[in-house]
């Protein structure tokens, strides 16, 4: 466990692990890219007591965050700094909590029967992220919270696309059964075995259509943001969307291994990302803030941040 300070313990984390983020990030000013750090610590230290230990004592260590969130007992440094986040930013109620079960989910539950299952998890480990970052920007308007909400579902679900031969050689499904036509067995992608590699191929373009659907709810939220988020937000968010068509490079009924955006694509994305802020920004001055599309959210009734 680091002993750094959080903030500079998560400027590391994020550089080393979050290359995305962290190109888009550095559009922020030196204020606002702290409180990055800070989150992105946190969220990183969860993921890694989830991760990198036997399944029992993952539970205890995420039980000991709860612990150490509630001030129950002395937190470490990565949860000292994100506690420090909350007490400066205002952060929907619930958000943190659902955060810590979806990655207590991670532990128990290795397939997913039906899409709003999934998409119940990705708000958990990722919507919730959407809504920390509301809090980091300062804002405050309710109707932003869907907006922010779908971006983070949107980036989960191309991540799940991206990982689909990464995550079974963990022992892990992502893609619904019903998607795929019944439970595919892991130990079939990681053998490359044809019938399970065309379904979850047919699955994962479903799955990134459902990513674009979010990704463009996300557009209509960005007014919500100050002027220089919404920048880093558009780079982060049109430079992940792009994973997907790499992804759907691979010859049909495949899927391909890891795939990122290289440096020149991030450049290409941050310009698209600039143009896509000036059109937006255009937009808001003429037009009203759309209603969200509430069938987005269909699966998500009662959780933090929802409408409806």
């Amino acid at each position: 466990m680091s002993t750094e300070a959080p903030s500079i313990a998560g400027a590391e984390a994020l550089r080393q692990h979050g290359r995305t983020f962290h190109a888009a990030h550095l559009l922020l000013g030196r204020r606002a890219a702290e409180g990055v750090h800070l989150l992105y610590g946190f969220c990183r230290h969860v993921d890694d007591l989830a991760d990198e230990l036997p399944i029992d004592e993952s539970r205890v260590a995420l039980a000991g965050v709860r612990r150490e969130l509630g001030g129950e007992v002395p937190p470490s440094p990565a949860v000292a700094g994100f506690r420090r986040f909350l007490e400066t930013h205002p952060v929907e109620h619930g958000a943190a909590e659902e955060f810590l079960r979806g990655v207590e989910q991670d532990l128990d539950v290795t397939r997913y029967e039906t899409e709003e299952q999934l998409i119940r998890y990705c708000f958990r480990v990722a919507g919730t992220v959407g809504l920390f970052m509301c809090g980091l920007f300062g804002v405050r308007d309710r109707r932003a919270l869907p907006f922010a909400i779908d971006l983070g579902i949107g980036m989960q679900l191309t991540n799940i696309c991206r990982d689909v031969l990464e995550d079974a050689g963990r022992g892990r499904v992502y893609l619904p059964a019903s998607l795929t036509g019944g439970a595919i067995d892991p130990a079939d992608l990681v053998a490359g075995r044809r019938a399970a590699l065309s379904a979850s191929r047919s699955a994962v373009e479903i799955l990134l259509r459902r990513a674009r659907e979010h990704y463009r709810s996300a557009d209509e939220g960005i007014r919500f943001l100050p002027a220089r988020a919404q920048l880093a937000v558009q780079t982060a968010s049109r430079t992940y969307e792009a994973i997907g068509p790499r992804v759907l490079a691979a010859p049909s009924g495949t899927l391909p291994g890891r795939v990122h955006v290289n440096t020149a694509g991030k450049a290409l994305h941050m310009t698209r990302g600039i143009a896509s802020v000036i059109g937006l920004r255009a937009r808001a001055v003429f037009w009203a803030v759309p209603e969200h599309d509430r069938r987005l959210h269909d699966a998500l009734a009662g959780l933090p941040g929802v409408v409806g």
